[in-house]
């Protein structure tokens, strides 16, 4: 039961840190403008894979940063958590990677996961996650038809 509480809260972990990177970093240049050039040139040739910026090894650091962060307060809570979060993390990481590439390469994922991405694009101040647009529908950046 422990890890599936992990799980769930390491998916929803990492969609905040997804959404938030992406909406903050990527998008307000003033905060981190290296990615934010980066996802500049993702926004001008959006199939071109160099320019992903999300890629395996900013989530490879962020995800040894949050299991530093979150072993501490497992350990001493005895919470037991932190193995089902590591997997989420990780889960999520591939997948996320994975449904982006696919999006832009024009492979196949369900349309409503590549409608809200490409929506995106349209709309830059919208739709913030990749393809689980959870934090978008709490935070009101969802783009409505």
């Amino acid at each position: 039961m422990r890890f599936l509480v992990g799980f769930f809260a390491g998916l929803l972990w990492s969609n905040w840190i997804e959404y938030a990177y992406h909406r903050w970093a990527m998008h307000w240049p003033s905060l981190y403008q290296p990615s934010a050039i980066r996802h500049t040139l993702h926004h001008s040739a959006p199939s071109n894979p160099q320019h992903i910026t999300m890629t395996f090894g900013f989530w490879a650091a962020i995800f040894i940063t949050n299991v530093l962060l979150f072993a501490l307060p497992d350990q001493l809570l005895h919470l037991r958590i932190l193995v089902g979060l590591a997997a989420a993390f990780l889960t999520y990481i591939v997948a996320g990677i994975e449904v982006h590439l696919r999006i832009h390469d024009g492979k196949w994922v369900p349309d409503a996961w590549k409608a809200h991405h490409l929506s995106h694009h349209v709309r830059p101040q919208k739709n913030f996650n990749i393809f689980l647009p959870i934090f978008d529908w709490l935070l009101g950046t969802v783009a409505t038809a």
